[in-house]
């Protein structure tokens, strides 16, 4: 027997961003530190490095560096770190250019925005969107050569200078960003396609303060520099991937797996399924949840707020539902002021509607849920319903 499915829609969306706090790196100021294969911003050019840091209560009074890449040289390295008197400082090139914020602005056991610019030879130092210091260094002329970029630790040669305490939302531009960029950008994640934008380690990693052995990689979610974590005990709640700094996640790009059906954790969004084994979009996948038919890896694009990013690949090695077939879908009733249909079963599938010159007018998921009832003029419309690769359309009557 048939089961009425009876769809619900309101048609005048909205977008919800949720804020929580991400996962950062806890670094135990003994020997932990991150390398990447970024080589880092080089020559004259314009620069900008941003992070959130929460620097430990028992942090020792010496520096400690946020940042470093390059050589342990005059002029050749690019250290941004926190002073043995709690302010931000920064070397790097021509006759070792160094420049240093207010002393104090540091405060110990909470988290901090802070943030360095190289704006045509000036400097400037910015904590939580505030300026606090600036200065010349009109002789920055970055090498090619050296380590490439850490983060938690000083380049090979010098004192280590490793960090204590957490590190997360890292970003690297070859622009000079603005007062008002860094006050708008540092409260939430940013898009990684962002102008001017060439490292971005979100720390988004592991389990806060859990069992993470092998999570020792750092995704750079801009060219793929990944870095590479050294010396982390990863467990518990130093030396590992612990609760990061307090910003709004653009897109939460977590997968669950139930029983096969995987279920894209960001609700709200646009969606294109991906066979990591061909890394091709799969036909008619782009709702929320997606069963497989065949097992393999499978990610998902999600599209929020003008930004795309792709979730990890997910292995699936059972099956869930098979393919579900439409031919027995119908409307429940033709014409009608609102839209119904009955089937065996609808899950999570697409819906399009669309007037007679082709147009889309409407595009929704159906989520098991109750009555459309389109705010369109009366007429007749073509409805197409997809799901898991197949679809089905129909010509409907709107009284």
């Amino acid at each position: 027997m048939k089961k009425l499915l009876l769809l619900t829609i309101l048609l005048l969306g909205t977008t919800t961003l949720f804020a929580q706090n991400q996962n950062g790196l806890n670094f135990d100021s003994n020997d932990d530190y991150v390398q990447t294969s970024f080589t880092g911003v080089t020559g004259t050019t314009n620069r900008t490095f941003e992070a959130w840091i929460y620097l430990s209560p028992s942090a020792p009074n010496t520096n400690l560096a946020i940042l470093d890449y390059g050589l342990n040289a005059v002029g050749s390295r690019n250290t941004f770190m926190v002073n043995a008197n709690r302010g931000l400082s920064f070397i790097s090139g021509g006759t070792n250019a160094n420049l240093s914020s207010t002393a104090g602005i540091i405060p110990a056991g909470q988290w901090t925005q802070v943030a360095f610019v190289l704006s045509n030879g000036t400097g400037f130092f910015f904590v939580n969107g505030n300026q606090v210091g600036t200065g010349n260094l009109s002789t920055v002329n970055t090498p090619t050569t050296g380590t490439d970029l850490r983060i938690g630790r000083r380049v090979a040669g010098g004192a280590n200078l490793t960090f204590a305490g957490v590190i997360d939302e890292v970003r690297i531009w070859n622009v000079a960003l603005s007062q008002n960029d860094i006050i708008t950008g540092g409260g939430s994640e940013i898009c990684p396609s962002s102008n001017g934008l060439i490292a971005y380690y979100q720390f988004n990693e592991g389990m806060a303060s859990a069992a993470n052995s092998g999570v020792n990689v750092l995704p750079d979610l801009v060219s793929g520099n990944n870095g590479t974590l050294n010396n982390f005990s990863l467990s518990g709640g130093s030396s590992n991937w612990t609760p990061g700094a307090p910003v709004t996640r653009l897109i939460d790009t977590d997968i669950s797996q139930n029983a096969g059906v995987l279920t894209a954790a960001q609700a709200g969004a646009s969606y294109q399924w991906i066979d990591c084994g061909t890394n091709m979009a799969i036909n008619g996948a782009t709702a929320m949840t997606y069963t497989p038919t065949s097992i393999g890896d499978y990610a998902v694009d999600i599209t929020n707020l003008g930004c795309t990013q792709r979730s990890d690949c997910i292995n699936v090695s059972t099956l869930g539902l098979s393919k579900a077939s439409l031919n027995d879908v119908s409307i429940f009733k033709n014409p009608s002021s609102y839209l119904q249909f009955e089937a065996n079963a609808i899950q999570n599938a697409q819906l399009v509607i669309y007037n007679l010159s082709g147009k889309e007018i409407i595009k929704t998921t159906l989520n098991n849920t109750e009555v459309i009832k389109p705010d369109i003029a009366p007429g007749l419309y073509m409805v197409t319903l997809s799901q898991n690769g197949t679809s089905k359309s129909f010509k409907w009557i709107k009284e």
